[in-house]
């Protein structure tokens, strides 16, 4: 039933910005689904099973990536592996945009020449 509830409120979103007409009947049938004892309202309870279990299914693949050896709990190893990883990509992607001439040497100025660069975009934002 969730995941039917997830398809239609997806389902729903789309008939919204198709057309107006369909839009009503979308929102009417996501209403419906929201209203699990049928009396015509939505209570804080009902509209936040809805609304959890949606986070719950967009976190879950990023627990199973933290828990490295499924058993069902985060370790502080498994933690710090996976963000020391995401950590060391992120350094990388750093290293090779300032690495102008891309031989794995950054220099003076290339930095220098990089963070003018940053320097003048958010002088830009202001």
């Amino acid at each position: 039933m969730k995941k039917r509830l997830l398809v239609l409120v997806l389902f729903a979103l789309l008939l919204l910005s198709l057309s107006s007409g369909l839009a009503q009947e979308a929102a009417k049938m996501v209403f419906s689904q929201m209203d699990t004892d049928k009396d015509k309202k939505v209570t804080r309870d009902e509209y936040m099973t809805v609304h959890m279990e949606g986070a719950r299914k967009l976190r879950e693949p990023r627990f199973n990536q933290l828990d490295a050896n499924s058993d069902g709990t985060i370790t502080r190893d498994e933690f710090m592996a996976v963000h020391l990883e995401e950590a060391r990509k992120i350094g990388e992607g750093r290293f090779n945009r300032i690495d102008g001439d891309k031989d794995g040497v950054l220099t003076e100025e290339e930095v220098i020449r990089r963070f003018s660069l940053i320097k003048d975009t958010l002088m830009k934002l202001k």
